[in-house]
């Protein structure tokens, strides 16, 4: 992710060549990503980081490899571990050059973590709901449940079909690492400020994107306000980063009629994967 907390984070400065010319401390990263591992074993267990790891790191390298190539200067992710959530980390962050070549760059580079990861946590969500089971809703089954992103109702109908009244679908673990996987994903394609799917939106629409960016952030709002609060801290973190785009170097470059169509898909992957209210408690 480019700058992102559970997948992003605000973009951070570098110098033109600064992150080229300083070395980078390898063993901080190094000790992030295992801690990260731990934490995630620990809170659910090792089947579930692996998996959960595999689609975080798949997300934060396809940024990284994808500035490599534009010649962007960009980090090596920085994981989060978070051993009191429930899902063991915050996700990652890389650290990017505000210096973007061009809207093509600008694109490449935020739409390659989305993709690198959605293409492993859909397999991963696939067969972790195989390995899932319906059972009766009893006292045992209250608790906290988790909203379904819609990729997941379509999986759950083609492997169980249609939820009888009473029941409840016990998620495997690796069902478990998809579900976040998907989250991460959604969550870092809402075209607000610097998340993924802030920067594609200002690749695509240029100045318009600030539009699109304070309308999300109002929708979000009323559901906080009138549904439930759980992006609350989430809006108040895209207010610090700022909802206006900065502009790139060249922002007169069209983006072409490839990068609109895979920014069309994404919009798809963004309808599949994103959840209006994560978390909530079974009566």
């Amino acid at each position: 992710m480019t700058s992102e907390t559970a997948g992003k984070a605000a973009t951070q400065d570098f110098a033109p060549g600064s992150a080229v010319r300083r070395r980078p401390r390898l063993w901080l990263h190094v000790i992030l990503f295992l801690a990260a591992t731990a934490s995630t074993t620990i809170v659910v267990s090792p089947l579930y980081s692996a998996c959960l790891m595999g689609i975080l790191t798949a997300h934060e390298f396809g940024h990284y490899f994808a500035a490599r190539q534009y010649r962007v200067a960009a980090s090596l992710p920085y994981f989060i571990p978070m051993p009191l959530s429930i899902i063991g980390t915050m996700g990652a962050v890389i650290r990017m050059s505000r210096f973007i070549p061009n809207r093509r760059a600008l694109f490449d580079i935020s739409a390659a973590g989305p993709l690198a990861g959605v293409l492993l946590a859909i397999p991963v969500s696939f067969v972790g709901l195989m390995l899932s089971t319906r059972q009766p809703i009893g006292d045992e089954s209250l608790g906290i449940m988790l909203g379904d992103p819609l990729l997941f109702q379509i999986f759950e109908r083609i492997l169980f079909g249609a939820p009888p009244e009473g029941t409840v679908l016990i998620l495997h673990e690796v069902a478990f690492a998809g579900w976040v996987g998907l989250f991460v994903t959604g969550l870092n394609l809402l075209p607000i400020s610097q998340l993924d799917g802030g920067h594609i939106s200002y690749s695509v629409f240029g100045k318009l994107s600030e539009v699109v960016g304070w309308t999300v952030f109002c929708i979000l709002l009323v559901v906080c306000l009138t549904v439930s609060f759980q992006y609350a801290v989430f809006l108040v973190l895209m207010l610090f980063m700022r909802i206006r785009h900065a502009p790139t170097l060249d922002d007169a470059l069209p983006l072409g009629r490839t990068r609109k169509a895979i920014a069309l898909a994404l919009l798809v992957v963004f309808a599949l994967s994103f959840v209006p209210i994560p978390i909530h408690l079974a009566e």
